[in-house]
């Protein structure tokens, strides 16, 4: 005999289906109930069951071995046509159970009262039943009662379990949303759980890896791992731990972990998750400005040594020369003296590339074509890189125009050239080239410093025995050099560096060891195609007139010096030390003051505010700068400099007269 199905049994069933309970293993809480429920009741067996469309399925079970049953058997069907409870005192008196399998056999059951477990929304999903293999002769409506409060409180573990799965479907579905790679374990270190962003980040599916030991951790460093999980197993929790994973392919990811500990409802430690950040990027950032502050940092300090140092060249050339002057050519101190004379020169180009490497020297920028400048550079490295290198030009078919001093920028790409020979002893190719790139945020956000636009792209690329990181990562530096004693002054990249960034460009270098290495130059890209080149300059011929000029430097010995250059060329000085002696000489002396000649960078008061200040007062006075700096950011800041003259120390005497007598017959 079949029994009856309920009314609305699809709705029923679905609901069911709804509450994800059918098929799930044991749960304490309502084993606790059964037991509570066949003391209270004094009967051997009691279940929580649950009824799909063909089987009794035993969510909970006292006194009994069975999981489920066949429906047709099953004596809570009837339970379920009523929202009351079904008391049936004696099953073999009973019409509806008297042949019932589980009646007239195993487990002989005689008594049964089930009560039915009501949703929320009226749908009976199956029942809490007490069950006796003897027949009872009473169930009282407290005994009633008190099976529908244990009924009642088994739906509210139900519906607790409910809201729990919606959280989980809710927390996996935060997890899997997460850009963040989440991992849970259990304690044993084997995988749980596997979050989509897991996968992104380190290539295997869940099902690559669930039930194994993390594949993250690299060779070398499970002691490390091993030392995270036993103290997040000890109740720790660790933060933003940073250290080196390894993906899918092999490749190494900087990550940022953290990993907290993870509890049953009884307060006991089951697992872990890890929640792991891919810090790369970020570390490459860090990494590539730090080097820049660096590169930064030493460049100011070479600045001011090669400021300084100028001041003494132009001593030592200065006198040199006025040494020179004053001997016979056959005199053997002559001999002496132009070595000395020499060796300041080669010392005066060592600070040049001192103030190239920290953007302290005057550039004539032009609006020129790259084009050009790489053919000129090609023609000119012909001549030193050997007959065993190829030298290759790949250069982009349209004009790249860029406003750029075209002999510096020769010189970045001699010096390169330079470094490429050196690094290809056996031969190999050199190659220039060019192309018009258009820098988007997917590379600014690789390289912060780089802003967006159009821009000219120059590359110097060998097949030499390139770099590692280290050296990558140092090349830039003044003075650092991998060639032996003798060989480099460690100023070369240093120069290029320098000339880079002052003309408002960037420089990447790509190398590995044994691949040779690639220098990739950026620099503002112009669509001006009108070319500019500097005005030739009036022939200089001698004052024939004496003129007064007032000399201002704060280093004695360059002030005497000049001096004495000066008035060896016929010309008055009035000499000051700085700023407010300058004024004062000025106010007092009745000469007419032609020119002075002012150094940029003195204390108290710079050449450039003594010159404003004076312009009232000497309005016919000219001015002609002079510093250790080839340039100096007043100088470069006023809106007059392409009008204010300069001269870089050191100078020669020649030099010296030449420009100012320049100054004074042409302005």
């Amino acid at each position: 005999m079949h029994p009856p199905v309920p009314s609305e049994e699809e709705r029923r069933l679905a609901a069911v289906e709804r509450y994800h309970i059918l098929d799930t293993p044991p749960e304490v809480a309502l084993n606790r109930i059964t037991a509570l429920a066949a003391h209270l009741f004094d009967v051997p067996f009691s279940s929580v069951t649950f009824v799909d469309r063909t089987r009794q399925w035993f969510k909970a079970v006292h006194g009994l071995e069975v999981r489920e049953a066949p429906r047709d058997t099953a004596l809570c069907s009837y339970a379920l046509l009523s929202s009351e409870v079904l008391a049936v005192l004696d099953t073999a008196r009973d019409p509806r159970f008297r042949s019932n399998p589980l009646v007239i056999g195993p487990p002989y059951l005689r008594f049964y009262a089930g009560a039915p477990l009501t949703t929320p929304d009226g749908f009976r999903l199956g029942t809490l039943n007490v069950m006796d293999t003897l027949p009872h002769e009473d169930f009282s409506d407290r005994e009633r009662g008190l099976l529908e409060d244990l009924a009642a409180t088994v739906m509210d573990e139900i519906e607790l379990r409910l809201a729990a799965h919606h959280a989980g479907d809710l927390s996996s579905g935060l997890i899997d949303a997460s850009p963040l790679a989440i991992i849970s374990t259990g304690r044993d270190g084997r995988i749980l759980s596997w979050s989509a962003a897991a996968k992104q980040m380190f290539g295997w599916t869940a099902a690559e890896v669930i039930g194994l030991p993390p594949p993250i951790i690299p060779d070398g460093a499970a002691d490390e791992f091993d030392g995270y999980r036993v103290s997040v197993l000890r109740g720790d929790i660790l933060r933003n731990i940073e250290t080196i994973c390894r993906r899918k392919d092999g490749t190494m990811i900087s990550v940022s972990l953290s990993v907290a500990p993870l509890y049953d409802p009884s307060g006991e430690i089951t697992g872990y998750m890890a929640i792991i950040d891919d810090i790369t990027e970020r570390r490459l950032r860090d990494q590539q400005s730090a080097r820049t502050q660096k590169i930064e940092a030493v460049g100011q300090l070479a600045g001011g040594i090669a400021h300084d140092f100028n001041n003494l060249l132009t001593v030592i050339s200065g006198y040199s020369s006025l040494l020179l002057q004053s001997l016979a050519e056959t005199d053997p101190v002559a001999a002496q003296v132009r070595e000395i004379a020499l060796a300041a020169d080669r010392a005066a180009v060592l600070t040049r590339q001192l103030l190239a490497f920290s953007r302290k020297q005057v550039l004539h920028p032009l609006n020129v074509d790259v084009n050009a400048v790489v053919l000129e550079s090609e023609r000119m490295a012909r001549h030193f890189i050997g007959e065993n290198i190829e030298l290759c030009l790949v250069l982009a078919a349209e004009p790249l125009r860029a406003v750029v001093d075209a002999g510096q920028l020769v010189q970045v790409l001699i010096n390169l050239a330079l470094n490429s020979r050196d690094a290809m002893p056996d031969g190999g190719v050199l190659t220039f080239q060019t192309a018009a790139v258009e820098i988007g945020p997917e590379f600014v956000q690789a390289h912060p410093a780089v802003t967006p636009g159009a821009y000219v792209m120059l590359a110097v690329s060998d097949t030499g025995v390139g770099m590692d990181q280290a050296t990558m990562s140092r090349i830039f530096e003044p003075f650092f050099t991998t060639k032996g004693p003798g060989a480099g002054t460690g100023l070369g990249l240093a120069t290029v560096y320098g000339i880079v960034k002052q003309s408002s460009g960037h420089i990447f270098v790509y190398s590995e060891p044994g691949r040779g290495t690639t220098f990739r130059i950026y620099i503002p890209r112009i669509f001006d195609s009108v070319s500019t080149t500097p005005s030739a300059g009036s022939k200089v011929s001698p004052s024939s007139t004496a003129a007064t000029i007032l000399l201002v430097e704060d280093e004695s010995s360059l002030r005497k010096l000049t001096r004495d250059i000066l008035r060896r060329s016929g010309f008055k000085v009035i000499e000051a030390a700085n700023g407010c002696e300058a004024l004062l000489a000025c106010e007092q002396s009745t000469d007419e003051i032609s020119l002075m000649i002012a150094d940029l960078v003195m204390p108290g008061m710079t050449g450039l505010e003594l010159a404003k200040r004076l312009a009232s007062l000497r309005p016919a006075m000219k001015v002609l700068f002079m510093s250790g700096y080839s340039s100096h950011a007043a100088l470069a800041s006023d809106p007059l400099e392409g009008s204010l003259p300069f001269l870089q120390k050191p100078f020669t005497p020649g030099t010296l007269t030449e420009k100012v007598r320049e100054i004074l017959n042409h302005g």
